[in-house]
């Protein structure tokens, strides 16, 4: 039998994965609890629901959450009879919470002692859960609040907002986070402690007589550099500092004799960006021990640490682009699962079984399971297994070169499909952001390196200097020298990939985000070789993005103060200063509720390339922050970038593939082709081939005045990336019709459009109807003598009565 063709992965494929997280085994040690994340299209969100599933028996996972709201933070109840989790509603949906709590995260419980039954909500907090512990007893839960805006200012609140006499003054209005409980009998909340306006984290002692807290004091997120850990006895409501002192500190956790508290903080406090290290400290008092000295790895992960019941210590470590979980044996760590993978989370059972999410270069996120007395994995869900059938995965491999100093810097190539080490191939430079992040061996919805090679780019991620996974000195290695020895690491990896005859010298592209975005607008203030760049979310302007930022301390670390004790260092290293020497093309990307790298940074470089009339287009999405949330939105990302590349690498300034959503314009005419869905119709079974509908519009943009005339002879579609292959024609018109879908069929039909005398031009809305067989790939739409447009159409899903596969189309 022969194999079945996989198709191409694009950007709607990338977000059809699903990823499970949230993981937490049962005190039983036989059952794991975990979310899976997929991408809801008809709500332009993310869906993350609930699972269970046997571990032991190795069993099908059961869904236990459905509907509208989002279930993440799952906690087992020590005695394994519930399942704590945090529910997240949206404000619009109608039900019986207080108005204030709409929208807000509370507990919810699922009874998991075998006998069923139904979630129910634990808390009411008015302005949702921030964080929650079981009691050791499972009697009840201790959670971290918000304090409430009190009744007579909200009302007063209420009012002058209703009125529009709502002017803000900045940092007036300041809330406590507090500290509550409640019993599952009661099911009342009692305050616990008034709190303060820092509360961070909060952990319950063993014995529940304790409760410790993580504080920076003030909320701000400007203050992610400093907190300290207090205790607070219950008893007598006595609190007492356990670590003061400098260093941001996180995942705060009692060890299992409740002797002493855990946490994480770099080994450089002053500076965040430093390797992170675990420490433990006596309650009794005494100075913190790094558990990890000589550990040359960051921990990594929402929880990085665990113990099992006999106390070992398990950690979850940055390994170069990988991720591995060690345990600890007689004082050192030893790797218990190190593959050529990213471990994207774990969590271990009391007898030291560990269950984790892992994915690689050619695998989709599962999850799996390794017993304690097993040397083998199990995999434990299979939920990416027909995504994996349908798509054409690019290899990927690990790769080094040498900076012009010496320095021996990793990264990740990715090929395009049938890659010939024969021949060069156009280049893009894809840059991570952080600095202190890195490119990993994983597979997830924004694994954009994928659709790119497989559109014919190599792909080059490099982990430069200051990237995590490589020690404490390469992690401080840019300190003070943004865009110095960063830089050349990059560009010396794009000349390691040009001497090696990967790439072509003269096609070569560049992106990044975040920080990345920085590095990329920097490089092509440096060097014109590289034909197209896009930035999103990138710093312009160092004085720009202190000024704005939410968190200006970032340039503090990394240039050794702020701008009025640097001037000299923040413009010499800021993009804006050099703005007269771009001469690459650049695609800028930004969201308008940013408030980490401040979206006036790609207006000013908008604005400043504009003016001098370089090539720059600039994208702005609404509602989303610092990097793109909405699944719509993501998808345009990644099709703008590959239409940039496309044109201005691949095509030297003129387009060379054009997509969905793209405008030709020809002899005075204008097409833009919208949309290209699966389609079902009313009395159209399925057995009667699949229907592909496109909708295109077709503007006069000149004043021809001409009548424009359409038939099916001047439409056609062709399975491949060219119009040259076999062509099929219309089978007719969609029609809607008293709101039932309706194919009128024949090959008789014509559109007239004739300009009226007061109008400008026409501007003629057409759909037509396609039939093709199961099979998926790429399509090409000839509309008159306009070139192709390209789009992507799945496989045919057997198991799915609905066009979901429509997707593909619409945005590809």
């Amino acid at each position: 039998m022969p194999t079945k063709r996989k198709l191409r992965i694009t950007p709607q494929a990338l977000l059809d994965l699903k990823v499970p997280s949230d993981l937490r085994i049962s005190p039983s040690g036989a059952r794991v609890a975990y979310t899976v994340e997929e991408t809801d299209w008809d709500k332009n969100d993310t869906a993350q629901h609930l699972y269970v599933i046997d571990a032991e028996q190795n069993k099908d996972p059961r869904q236990l959450t459905r509907g509208k709201s989002q279930e993440f933070g799952l906690e087992w109840s020590p005695s394994g009879d519930w399942l704590a989790f945090l529910r997240l509603r949206p404000a619009d949906e109608d039900e019986d919470d207080d108005e204030e709590g709409e929208g807000k995260a509370q507990v919810w419980l699922l009874p998991m002692d075998g006998l069923g039954g139904e979630a129910e909500k634990l808390t009411e907090a008015p302005q949702g859960i921030l964080a929650y512990e079981w009691l050791p007893d499972s009697s009840g839960i201790v959670y971290l609040a918000r304090e409430p805006r009190p009744k007579p200012l909200q009302q007063v609140y209420e009012d002058r907002a209703e009125d529009e006499n709502d002017a803000v003054v900045d940092r007036e209005e300041k809330f406590r986070r507090q500290i509550w409980r409640i019993d599952l009998e009661k099911r009342k909340s009692v305050l616990i402690h008034r709190g303060d306006l820092g509360i961070l984290e909060i952990a319950v002692s063993p014995d529940a007589q304790r409760i410790a807290f993580l504080t920076n004091y003030t909320g701000e997120l400007n203050d992610y550099h400093q907190a300290d850990i207090w205790v607070r006895q219950l008893s007598n409501g006595r609190i007492r500092p356990i670590v003061q002192g400098a260093g941001g500190k996180y995942q705060l956790h009692w060890s299992p004799d409740g002797e002493s508290l855990f946490y994480i903080q770099p080994q450089e406090p002053e500076y965040s960006y430093s390797q992170s290290n675990l420490y433990s400290v006596s309650i009794q008092g005494g100075e913190p021990v790094n558990i990890t000295v000589g550990f040359d790895h960051d921990l990594v992960g929402w929880r990085g640490y665990w113990w099992d019941q006999d106390g070992r210590l398990y950690l979850s470590a940055a390994v170069g682009v990988s991720t591995a979980v060690f345990i600890q044996e007689d004082g050192a760590f030893f790797p218990l699962i190190q593959n050529d993978e990213h471990i994207h989370e774990f969590t271990v059972s009391p007898n030291g079984s560990v269950a984790y999410v892992a994915s690689g270069n050619q695998d989709a996120p599962e999850l799996y399971w390794l017993a304690h007395d097993a040397e083998e994995t199990v995999v434990l869900t299979e939920q990416n297994n027909d995504w994996m059938d349908q798509y054409a995965l690019c290899s990927v491999d690990i790769v080094s070169w040498k900076s012009p100093d010496g320095t021996l810097v990793e990264g990740l190539i990715t090929y395009p499909n049938g890659y010939d080490p024969e021949l060069t191939y156009p280049l893009i430079l894809s840059i991570h952001g952080g600095p202190h992040g890195r490119a990993v061996q994983s597979l997830l919805p924004g694994s954009a390196a994928q659709v790119y090679a497989s559109d014919g780019f190599v792909v080059l991620s490099p982990n430069y200097r200051g990237s995590e996974g490589y020690g404490n000195a390469f992690s401080t290695a840019n300190r003070g020298d943004l865009g110095g020895g960063d830089y050349w690491d990059c560009i010396s990896g794009v000349d390691w990939a040009v001497a090696e005859g990967i790439a072509d010298p003269e096609r070569l592209g560049i992106i990044g985000s975040s920080y990345g975005g920085y590095l990329t607008n920097w490089a092509i203030t440096q060097t014109d070789r590289f034909k197209a760049a896009v930035s999103a979310f990138g710093i312009f302007s160092f004085v720009t993005d202190f000024s704005n930022s939410e968190a200006p301390r970032w340039e503090m670390e990394y240039l050794n103060g702020p701008y009025w004790e640097q001037p000299e260092l923040y413009a010499s290293r800021s993009p804006a200063t050099h703005a007269q020497a771009i001469q690459t093309p650049i695609l800028i990307l930004h969201g308008d509720s940013d408030s980490n790298t401040f979206i006036a940074n790609s207006q000013e470089m908008y604005t400043a390339l504009r003016l001098q009339n370089k090539v720059v287009q600039y994208v702005r999405y609404p509602r989303e922050g610092h990097g793109f949330a909405e699944p719509k939105h993501r998808v345009d990302e990644i099709r703008r970038c590959r239409a940039w590349f496309d044109k201005y690498v691949m095509g030297a300034g003129q387009t060379m593939t054009y997509r969905l959503g793209d405008k030709i314009v020809q002899d005075g005419w204008e097409l833009t082709v919208v949309e290209a869905e699966v389609a079902s119709y009313v009395g159209h079974p399925a057995a009667t081939g699949r229907f592909i509908e496109v909708a295109f519009v077709l503007r006069e943009v000149a004043e021809t005045r001409a009548e424009l005339t359409l038939g099916p002879a001047d439409v056609a579609l062709t399975r491949g990336l060219s119009s040259s292959g076999r062509s099929g024609r219309p089978v007719g018109l969609p029609l809607t019709v008293l709101g039932q879908k309706v194919l009128a069929e024949g090959a008789r039909w014509r559109f007239t459009f004739t300009t009226e005398k007061e109008e400008r031009g026409v501007t003629a809305p057409i759909a037509v109807t396609f039939r093709i067989s199961a099979a998926g790939g790429a399509y090409a739409l000839a509309v008159k003598d306009f070139p192709p447009i390209t789009f992507d159409i799945p496989e045919e899903d057997k198991d799915d009565d609905a066009p979901s596969a429509a997707r593909e189309g619409k945005q590809s």
